[in-house]
């Protein structure tokens, strides 16, 4: 390895490592680069979204088919927590792994926002909610029917 010149740049190597003032300098710093064209960044927003909408869908029907699957006569456990318990194994795994899924960053989004967080019980949450105000099971709610029983 080489020193370089005394000024300070390594001629050898083909490494600027010459001091530039930001301030009076004209060039940009080294860190920075131009940022992408508009049409990149909304083709890298319809890319996180549609890969968002299908890992969602995907998560869904593994928490549905989680939950069915710890649905039985004499269950020791109440059937989310196997979905619970999937959902944040997937994170954990993920967060863990997040410098090998980053080389498309979208990948990351599918396995963390779209898969673990729709297999977790807050989407389960969120669904009991709906079928509850929708009331498909048909009770007869009106007024404070529910409430005054307390």
């Amino acid at each position: 390895m080489s020193q370089g010149s005394r000024d300070g740049s390594s001629s050898d190597q083909g490494i600027d490592t010459e001091y530039h003032d930001p301030a009076t300098s004209s060039r940009s710093p080294r860190g920075n680069i131009e940022p992408p064209p508009e049409d990149m960044t909304h083709y890298r927003l319809l890319a996180h979204y549609s890969i968002l909408v299908l890992a969602s869908m995907a998560g869904c029907l593994i928490r549905l088919g989680l939950t069915a699957m710890g649905t039985y006569a004499g269950a020791s456990i109440f059937p989310i927590a196997w979905s619970q318990g999937v959902g944040c194994a997937i994170m954990g795994l993920a967060l863990a792994r997040k410098k090998e899924l980053t080389f498309w960053p979208p990948i990351f989004t599918f396995w963390t926002t779209g898969i673990a967080a729709s297999i977790t019980t807050f989407s389960t949450w969120m669904e009991e909610g709906y079928l509850a105000f929708a009331n498909f099971n048909g009770y007869r709610r009106s007024g404070f029917y529910d409430v005054s029983r307390f």
